[in-house]
């Protein structure tokens, strides 16, 4: 009975504190509400969905991206509910919107300013509509807010809670790939953070530098542990072999082999007929003509 009416009584004093926040929060919640009770279960995005779900339930890692992703629905797979993994990602982007909130308060920007920078996060409708999907969109987001408002809440980052929000941005690299470039700039960003603590420089602030090391470890602990169950499948230190799939895919409308000579092993990927007569990437059937 406690918990309740803790957060009961949270609630009241973010209302009569926040009312403008308060307000956008509920109806960002509602909006969400409906989407879960207007379309039970959750949006499939025809291929990825797939792939997500397929590695979730026979759990091996994926050629063609990074399936994080799968382990989060592997870990809400018991109770088979797609409409509890598009709840929980609803909750994730409240969440994104209350951390974005809280950061902006802390910083000293107005309650109406920061209610204002929240507004794309609770309103926008394929923001709403990401949730909704077997999509990895609002589990990378989510972790990588959660990482960023673990290292700015304070300008003295505690080692274990920088290590914790480290493995929190490479688990989100192991969701998403395109997050790679986390492993450089956050550790960056703590560094060049702790060494300007009152705006001039302390090249010797030992607690800078272990902190930006420790940040650069819990990052890649993840992508190094993915990319090792990546090669005990297929034999290479990666985290997918996208490139070669996708560079393929766009190529293969005008590629022709009598001209580019390729390898041997690689002719058998070669596209057939000339490249007039194929079908353009993403396209389902050959363009008609005049198009």
């Amino acid at each position: 009975m406690r918990l309740p009416i803790a957060l009961a009584a949270r609630l009241r004093i973010l209302v009569a504190r926040d009312p403008f926040f308060a307000a956008a929060l509920a109806a960002g919640a509602g909006l969400r509400l409906l989407a879960v009770l207007g379309y039970p279960g959750a949006l499939w995005f025809a291929g990825d969905s797939y792939v997500y779900l397929g590695a979730a339930l026979r759990l091996r890692p994926n050629q063609s991206k990074a399936t994080g992703y799968s382990l989060f629905l592997r870990v809400v797979e018991p109770f088979h509910s797609l409409t509890l993994v598009a709840g929980v990602q609803h909750l994730m982007g409240l969440a994104v919107a209350v951390m974005i909130y809280l950061l902006l308060r802390r910083s000293g920007v107005s309650p109406r300013w920061a209610t204002a920078a929240t507004l794309p996060v609770l309103f926008d409708g394929f923001v709403i509509e990401d949730e909704h999907m077997v999509m990895a969109e609002a589990l990378f987001t989510f972790l990588l807010m959660l990482a960023m408002t673990l290292i700015l809440w304070r300008t003295r980052v505690p080692w274990p809670v920088v290590l914790l929000a480290g493995l929190l941005a490479g688990y989100a690299v192991d969701v998403r790939s395109e997050g790679l470039p986390v492993l450089v700039l956050f550790p960056v960003a703590l560094l060049i953070r702790g060494l300007r603590p009152d705006g001039s420089w302390h090249w010797r602030d030992w607690r800078a530098w272990l902190a930006a090391g420790v940040m650069a470890v819990g990052c890649a602990l993840p992508v190094a542990g993915y990319a090792d169950w990546f090669h005990s499948w297929y034999g290479s230190w990666t985290l997918s072999r996208s490139d070669g799939f996708y560079l393929w895919g766009r190529m293969s409308s005008f590629a022709e082999c009598s001209v580019i000579k390729p390898p041997a092993d690689e002719l058998k990927i070669c596209p057939s007929g000339p490249p007039a007569s194929r079908t353009p990437p993403g396209a389902a059937t050959p363009p008609r003509a005049g198009w």
